[in-house]
């Protein structure tokens, strides 16, 4: 089996993906849902018949693309039906796979990518100005990381699945795109385990200690406050004491002022 990222060896492909040298099914997200998937959805007939309805939670990933190989290169694409899940909540979808001898489940990471389209053009107040394209929420993707008992497949796999606007519930027809695990899918996979992490230590704090803590925290700002104004003033007034003391030995000391005396003349001999 390839390393994750790698991809898989080059292969033949079925005759409506034989394209010239150059050219390759590169569908974007907005044609996956608003085209195939709505094509499906709608009953109509899809651009290129590369999309294969198959029960995913039937197969584990690698031996499903082995079956499908030709249809892909990278990717491999699927309309599935959303089944029930064992909680039986409204839009939860069973994610665990149903293969004889493994223990394997899809899990979701992240949360939902709205897919956009560019809709119809705005009128603009300004009259003369040119109208913008106006982006319309056509659907959403999810990814999920391929967890298996069977270390060959556990954590190799990914999936991309789409779900057109207004038909999430269970029963409806999502489209899932199936490949090597990716770094882009990791990172969303790491991101979304933090979030979760942190909605847990917000869960299981004590108020009471989270109170008792913020009294602390405030009574020594309060404290830290009053020794800093404490030692600004201590230091204001040393600087005013050796200023005094400069100015006392810069400043010359002047004799004690005396009076002229007048002198008398000498008395005149006769």
């Amino acid at each position: 089996m390839p390393e994750e990222g790698s991809g898989p060896e080059p292969h033949e492909l079925v005759r409506q993906l034989q394209f010239p040298p150059g050219y390759h099914f590169v569908p974007t997200e907005a044609e996956l849902v608003d085209v195939y998937l709505r094509g499906k959805i709608e009953g109509r007939e899809p651009p290129l018949d590369v999309v294969n309805e198959v029960a995913v939670l039937d197969w584990q990933p690698g031996s499903l693309v082995e079956a499908y190989k030709g249809y892909g290169e990278n990717k491999w694409y699927f309309f599935t039906v959303r089944e029930p899940s064992s909680s039986n909540k409204e839009e939860e979808p069973n994610r665990k796979v149903r293969v004889p001898g493994v223990k394997a489940t899809w899990k979701a990471t992240g949360s939902l990518v709205p897919i956009s389209v560019e809709g119809g053009e705005r009128q603009e107040e300004e009259p003369g100005a040119v109208g913008r394209k106006e982006k319309v929420v056509v659907g959403t993707k999810r990814v999920l990381i391929y967890q298996s008992s069977d270390a060959e497949e556990d954590g190799k796999w990914s999936m991309h699945e789409y779900i057109l606007k207004g038909h999430a519930k269970i029963e409806q027809y999502a489209l899932c795109s199936i490949q090597w695990k990716q770094h882009s899918d990791t990172v969303e996979d790491n991101v979304a385990e933090g979030c979760s992490r942190k909605r847990s230590r917000a869960r299981n704090v004590d108020p009471e200690k989270t109170k008792k803590k913020r009294t602390t925290s405030k009574t020594a700002s309060t404290k830290k406050t009053a020794t800093r104004r404490k030692n600004k003033t201590s230091a204001l007034a040393e600087e005013e004491q050796q200023q005094e003391e400069v100015t006392l030995v810069s400043s010359p000391v002047k004799p004690p002022f005396t009076p002229p005396q007048h002198q008398q003349a000498p008395p005149q001999a006769l």
